[in-house]
């Protein structure tokens, strides 16, 4: 039994290797999927790239990302590598941002470059090093994945001072939530990969997740419900996360969507439930699904 997130990814991808674990619509190009094995090996390689750039055990990056394969890929590579990831709303306004990365003592910043022009000012200041991640489909079908980085500011270890990816420790904080703030100022609340994998557990036992089943990722992946009720139990399950249209729920594009990825379930709040109801009058595919 998995011990560890990267432990679960990797019994997955013995399991399941050519089974789609992840894919997207190609609203920012051509569409993309990959299975458990090669998302494995994308970790893999992506936490060398973040020891060459002198992440090291025990750091913590933060991901500044919306629902999108790169943040699954930053997700389980930043674990790999043995560091603890801060996924962080891309959303947020660059003051709210800084002050959310210094809560976290961010090492490093992780970015998808279809978001790179959005944070081009962190990278003028002190605070830590931006690393901009690109997947690229190759003519093989296969995604590869590069991280780069502007001149370093600084803060960070620097390239040149790698020690080499380093083995995940279970009872490390192995990824760092911030609560929501709606009462107070946002707290930072540490999850060691047993608090998560009992989550993930318990989540898909209830919900009877199989590997033939596939979801529409709905709720944000910088959140805990759609981290772990949606991308972990489906990864844990041998199923199929398809991101959404523009790295965000749209209630217009939610049925199509779930048609198109032939998707069994889905999990949300009570507002956007309701919301689908209502328009699944008008809205809801009239022939082929389910």
């Amino acid at each position: 039994m998995a011990a560890t997130l990267t432990e679960l990814l990797e019994e997955s991808a013995t399991r399941w290797p050519g089974q789609i674990a992840l894919s997207d619509t190609g609203d920012r190009g051509a569409s993309r999927a990959l299975s458990y094995r090669h998302l494995g090996d994308l970790a893999g390689d992506l936490a060398a790239q973040l020891s060459r750039h002198g992440i090291a055990g025990g750091d913590r990056v933060a991901i500044v990302s919306d629902s999108c394969i790169e943040y699954a890929a930053a997700l389980f590579a930043v674990l790999a590598a043995g560091g603890c990831a801060a996924p962080l709303n891309p959303a947020l306004a660059a003051q709210q941002l800084s002050s959310r990365l210094g809560e976290v003592q961010a090492r490093a910043v992780i970015v998808p470059e279809h978001l790179d022009g959005d944070f081009g000012g962190m990278r003028t200041g002190a605070g830590p090093p931006v690393l901009t991640l690109a997947v690229t489909p190759g003519r093989d079908g296969r995604c590869r994945a590069a991280l780069s980085s502007a001149p370093a500011s600084g803060h960070g270890r620097g390239a040149g001072q790698a020690r080499g990816p380093e083995p995940p420790h279970p009872g490390d904080a192995a990824i760092l939530m911030l609560t929501s703030g709606t009462t107070a100022v946002p707290k930072v609340v540490p999850l060691t990969d047993a608090n998560l994998l009992a989550s993930v557990d318990g989540i898909r036992g209830i919900y009877r997740l199989t590997p033939d089943d596939a979801t529409l990722l709905v709720m944000p992946l910088f959140h805990g419900h759609g981290l772990i009720a949606g991308l972990l139990a489906t990864l844990a399950s041998g199923g199929a996360g398809f991101m959404p249209g523009g790295g965000r729920f749209h209630a217009g594009r939610f049925w199509p969507q779930m048609a198109a990825a032939r998707a069994t379930w889905y999990t949300a709040v009570p507002t956007i439930h309701q919301i689908l109801l209502a328009r699944a009058g008008s809205e809801y595919p009239s022939q082929g699904y389910p």
